[in-house]
C-alpha cells in the first residue's frame, strides 16, 4: 500500500517525455522566430532599392545613391527615399549616365564620392533657403528669378488701384535658379509669392 503510494506522488510530480518536448516547442520556437528576422535585418543592409529612376543601398537608415538610369539632362535627386535621408552619393553614381549633364542634390546630402559624376556633368546644391531673387514688370509682363528647392509654386498676381485681384498665373519651381515670365504686368501692381504645397508662403512676397 505505501509502496503504491509513493510511486503514484512520483508519477504525479514527474514530466513525460512528451510534455518536455512540448514545452521546449513552446520555449525555443519564438526564440528561433527573433533569430530569424534579425539575420533577415542584417541582411537587407548591403540591398539595392529602386525609387523611381535611383538606385540606392541602406545602411543604418543611412540611404546611399549608387546608380540613376533615367534619361533626363537635369535631375533632382530627392531628400527623401524609403522614408529614409539621403546622405551619400556613390561613385559612378551619374558618371556612367551620358544623358546627364546637371544633377541637383538635397541638403541632406553630406557625402559626394569621387568619381560620383563624369566630365560635363554638373552637380549643384539646393538652395537651403528659398528666395525671391528678382521680379522685373514692364508692359509685357513680369520677369521673376527665384532660388527655390523642387516642388515648390510661384504665384504671380495682379491687382488694381483698390487693391483687387485681376487676374493670377501659377507655375511649379525647378530647384536651383531659374527665371520664369508671366503675362502680367503694365499699370496694375504685381506681387509675386513663393509657396509650398500646402501654399504656405516661404519667403517675403516681391511688389512691383
Amino acid at each position: 500500500m505505501w509502496r503504491a503510494e509513493k510511486e503514484k506522488a512520483k508519477t504525479a510530480g514527474s514530466v513525460s517525455k512528451k510534455e518536455r518536448e512540448s514545452m521546449k516547442k513552446r520555449i525555443l520556437g519564438p526564440l528561433a522566430l527573433v533569430l530569424v528576422l534579425a539575420l533577415s535585418v542584417t541582411a537587407r543592409a548591403g540591398d539595392t532599392y529602386i525609387d523611381g529612376y535611383f538606385r540606392y543601398t541602406l545602411d543604418d537608415g543611412s540611404v546611399t545613391v549608387t546608380a540613376y538610369t533615367g534619361r533626363a539632362a537635369t535631375v533632382a535627386v530627392p531628400p527623401m527615399m524609403g522614408g529614409n535621408p539621403v546622405n551619400t552619393i556613390a561613385a559612378g553614381a551619374f558618371a556612367d549616365n551620358a544623358a546627364v549633364t546637371r544633377v541637383y542634390l538635397p541638403d541632406t546630402v553630406t557625402t559626394v564620392r569621387e568619381g560620383a559624376f563624369g566630365p560635363g556633368q554638373t552637380a549643384v546644391f539646393y538652395y537651403l533657403t528659398p528666395e525671391l531673387a528678382d521680379a522685373e514688370k514692364s508692359a509685357e509682363g513680369t520677369r521673376v528669378t527665384v532660388f527655390a528647392k523642387p516642388g515648390l509654386l510661384l504665384l504671380c498676381a495682379a491687382y488694381d488701384g483698390d487693391g483687387r485681384m485681376l487676374a493670377s498665373r501659377t507655375q511649379t519651381v525647378a530647384p536651383g535658379q531659374t527665371t520664369y515670365r508671366f503675362p502680367l504686368g503694365g499699370e496694375s501692381t504685381v506681387k509675386v509669392f513663393l509657396l509650398d504645397e500646402d501654399y504656405r508662403p516661404q519667403c517675403p512676397c516681391l511688389t512691383r
